[in-house]
């Protein structure tokens, strides 16, 4: 008797455990557009899963820009890095960019370089595969075009943030990026869309440069933590209680 009434109470709070929300979640939020500027607009937080630019084949392997190691990717994607829908590559958005002691050569080739896929109604997918359930991670995107005369150019990115691809319109002008966070859910793989938006400069979906941080291991809600900590102790006064009533009926 006493063993069955220690099993049921068990099984009520290992249930209401598992009866909790998860705390993890594939949706990436990201935050407002923010002007390209220099080299430290490349975040550093935690350590590097994964960084991608977009450059003709002959250009270098490996392209560090504040600390991060962005690897020349081809069109579609490679390994963890999956991006549909864009079937066009070019490097000359930022040739009329000057290289500048905040804006190195290397920052400058990411954002001369991007894969595109003109015309409306385009919708690209990124997809990033490998992470470890439960962590955190930060997201950047990338958009530059310098040239004047597709100043006007914008997308719109995970259906919130809305990006310039050049913020002067005129030749030489800087586009914007954003930063986004989110936490991997058990299958390891998450996404976000994006698409380019009708203007008088003609539509164009693109991506120079993104990247991935791991930013490690999700701190549970408050909520979460004492709901779990209420039932554990709970459950602990019930079956002490038991234990009490059982020794009396029995006088031992």
């Amino acid at each position: 008797m006493i063993l069955s009434t220690k099993l049921s109470l068990t099984l009520a709070v290992l249930g209401l455990i598992a009866a909790l929300p998860a705390t993890a979640s594939t949706n990436i939020t990201f935050g407002p557009a923010q002007n390209i500027t220099g080299d430290t607009d490349i975040a550093t937080t935690g350590t590097q899963f994964l960084a991608a630019y977009f450059g003709l084949a002959s250009e270098p392997a490996i392209v560090t820009v504040n600390g991060t190691d962005f690897a020349d990717t081809p069109l579609g994607g490679s390994g963890n890095l999956t991006i549909t829908n864009l079937t066009n590559q070019y490097s000359s958005y930022a040739g009329a960019v000057p290289v500048t002691a905040t804006l190195s050569a290397n920052y400058q080739r990411l954002l001369n370089d991007a894969i595109y896929q003109d015309g409306s109604g385009v919708t690209s997918t990124v997809t990033v595969s490998g992470l470890t359930a439960g962590n955190n991670y930060l997201a950047q995107f990338l958009l530059n075009d310098s040239r004047a005369v597709t100043g006007l150019r914008n997308e719109t990115l995970a259906g919130t943030t809305t990006l310039r691809s050049d913020t002067t319109a005129l030749d030489g002008g800087l586009g914007q990026f954003a930063i986004g966070t989110f936490a991997a859910d058990s299958s390891g793989i998450a996404t976000f869309s994006f698409s380019g938006n009708s203007n008088n400069n003609g539509t164009s979906t693109q991506v120079n440069a993104l990247q991935f941080r791991d930013l490690g291991k999700a701190v549970p809600e408050v909520s979460t933590t004492l709901s779990l900590g209420l039932m554990l102790g709970l459950g602990g006064v019930l079956l002490c209680a038991r234990k009490r009533i059982v020794r009396k009926s029995t006088g031992s």
